[in-house]
């Protein structure tokens, strides 16, 4: 949960949204204390809901939890996708609501498509569906989920299409429409338009999609692309576990012209991310919590001009 509504206020998230929000939001909540979550309730381990709050609030010690309850896995990139797909299919099988996490869109597809790939060969999907706007192939039992909010596209319990909501396709028409079922059993038929431009398969999600989603698993595939705010999400998504796979060694080309990393430990990598902050500071509250010369070093002219321009003068003498 990162925003809530409490007796008609905001209860404002300790870092700001994936998806940006205001500049001056952190220095909203710094003026105003505001109120933010401190016990998370979607976990069944009340220890793992502590450790992500830690990480979330910058402190490594976080990634202690995840290590001594074995839920990190390390290695090379393609192997970890292996790996991944692997544990995804294996709670598949056990009947948990489980899902795949990765930093870029383009691994969400691949991952989709080989996970789809995975539940056509135990049966559970049809082959043949309705070719998506990112490529992927959609068809009964497939689980989707929906990208735009659409009023016009009304439920059978009077609700409306959003984005976010997951689905399993029911049936598909001659038209190229879908009939998709919720969690909650609501029922609605999306037009062939919906479904080519704003459908998604839903085994896969970035860390940032993933907001709003809870699932019983999550496997989630970690490398330096992630910062504080986005490993926080990815880690608070499911109620029973997740388990980090983390990129610790990297392809060499033969051809490379540099040689690789240094290989790093997997607990090291998701320490070093809880101190890799995205969040853009508002000016006000860079100038209210930093010192004067490193604010003023920060604004100096840009390297090759002899000397700052009279505004940056005035502005410098006035700060």
């Amino acid at each position: 949960m990162h925003i809530a509504r409490v007796t008609g206020f905001e209860l404002l998230p300790r870092f700001r949204s994936i998806r940006r929000a205001r500049p001056s939001a952190r220095a909203v909540a710094d003026d105003t204390n505001a109120v933010e979550l401190t016990d998370p309730h979607r976990f069944n381990d009340p220890d793992e809901a502590r450790a992500t709050l830690a990480i979330r609030d910058g402190r490594a010690e976080g990634v202690e939890f995840y290590d001594t309850h074995d839920r990190i896995r390390s290695g090379a990139r393609h192997e970890l996708i292996d790996r991944a797909l692997a544990a995804w299919e294996s709670d598949q099988t056990a009947g948990l609501d489980t899902l795949l996490i990765a930093a870029s869109t383009a691994d969400v597809t691949a991952l989709n498509a080989r996970a789809r790939l995975a539940r056509v060969h135990a049966g559970t999907v049809e082959a043949l569906g309705i070719e998506l706007v990112d490529g992927c192939v959609v068809g009964v039992g497939d689980l989707v989920v929906t990208r735009r909010n659409d009023r016009r596209l009304i439920t059978d319990t009077r609700g409306f299409v959003k984005n976010g909501d997951a689905w399993t396709v029911h049936r598909r028409h001659r038209d190229g429409g879908l009939t998709l079922v919720r969690a909650d059993h609501a029922q609605v038929r999306l037009p062939h338009d919906y479904v080519a431009q704003h459908l998604e398969l839903g085994y896969a999600t970035t860390a940032a999609r993933a907001q709003g989603r809870t699932v019983d698993t999550a496997h989630a595939l970690i490398d330096r692309a992630y910062t504080r705010e986005t490993l926080y999400v990815a880690l608070t998504r499911a109620r029973r576990s997740t388990t980090l796979f983390v990129t610790i060694a990297e392809t060499v080309d033969l051809d490379a012209e540099r040689p690789p990393s240094p290989v790093a430990k997997a607990t090291d990598v998701l320490a070093s991310l809880t101190k890799q902050d995205a969040a853009q500071l508002a000016a006000t509250h860079v100038a209210r919590h930093s010192d004067l010369d490193s604010v003023q070093r920060r604004y100096t002219a840009p390297r090759g001009c002899s000397r700052p321009t009279a505004s940056r003068q005035r502005a410098a003498q006035l700060a």
